[in-house]
């Protein structure tokens, strides 16, 4: 995944995708900022012009720290929002809801988040 000869591909399989989302990708990858930059702005290089680029990940300083660094540090990145949001599951949802999913869990499902979410897009001047 850090390695930029797997984009080879890219444009056609996604050279036509208006939004990039990448779900817990950043937490994943915070041991290799370097590599994680240069294969971003591979990507973000290689994606359509105006594409957007959604970030959703954890709520912490690391992982916030290095989205910005990651969007700050691609001059075709501009940032549009950010917001966090710390909650509680809704009363309405409940666990065992989760059925056979549920039973077959060897742990108990997150009742809490604290999620940081970005958007970015890539901007042509």
């Amino acid at each position: 995944m850090l390695d930029v000869k797997c984009f080879g591909g890219f444009l056609s399989r996604f050279g036509t995708t208006e939004i990039f989302v990448l779900n817990h990708v950043v937490s994943e990858l915070l041991a290799y900022p370097n590599d994680f930059q240069l294969v971003f702005n591979t990507i973000v290089n290689r994606a359509p012009d105006n594409a957007y680029f959604l970030i959703i990940d954890r709520n912490q300083g690391d992982v916030v720290n290095l989205v910005n660094k990651l969007i700050n540090e691609n001059n075709e990145m501009i940032k549009i929002a950010e917001f966090t949001e710390n909650r509680n599951m809704d009363s309405d949802e409940q666990k065992h809801n989760l059925g056979r999913w549920y039973q077959e869990m060897n742990h108990n499902p997150k009742l809490r988040w604290n999620a940081y979410y970005c958007l970015a897009q890539k901007f042509v001047f």
